[in-house]
């Protein structure tokens, strides 16, 4: 049985402020949670009828509240732990499933002056989409 499945802790990520525009420090702060996120680790972000909303999931290991409080830091936001009532997050006609190999080059790009129509045939599963949907 995966470590996430034996006893796992869950955080949803509440917005507390807009993220530090300076690329330097974002990319920093995301190194640090990368570094420090236990294997299995697993992050969700789920639209519902009420909105999106970001969750942080773990096995419970030494260390992973300093997980959830870079990854926090690094999307401005607070990271509150669900020990009761956690919702069944999974249950979706769609999912999404973006994979970070560990050691992986950290990269971003901009979407300024990009032909929309071409984004968001990437982002729905288009040519070169960097996530699979599975239904």
């Amino acid at each position: 049985m995966s470590k996430l499945l034996a006893a796992p802790r869950v955080w949803r990520l509440a917005r507390t402020g807009t993220i530090d525009p300076n690329a330097t420090t974002t990319d920093q702060r995301a190194a640090t949670f990368a570094a420090s996120a236990p294997d299995g680790t697993v992050l969700v972000t789920r639209r519902d009828d009420e909105g999106l909303t970001h969750w942080f999931i773990a096995p419970d290991e030494t260390g992973v509240e300093q997980s959830a409080l870079h990854l926090a830091q690094t999307v401005a936001a607070r990271a509150v732990e669900l020990v009761e009532d956690v919702p069944e997050l999974f249950e979706s006609k769609h999912i999404a499933v973006a994979r970070y190999e560990a050691g992986s080059i950290i990269g971003r790009d901009t979407q300024v002056g990009s032909d929309l129509s071409e984004t968001a045939s990437t982002a729905s599963g288009g040519r070169r989409a960097t996530y699979r949907t599975e239904t």
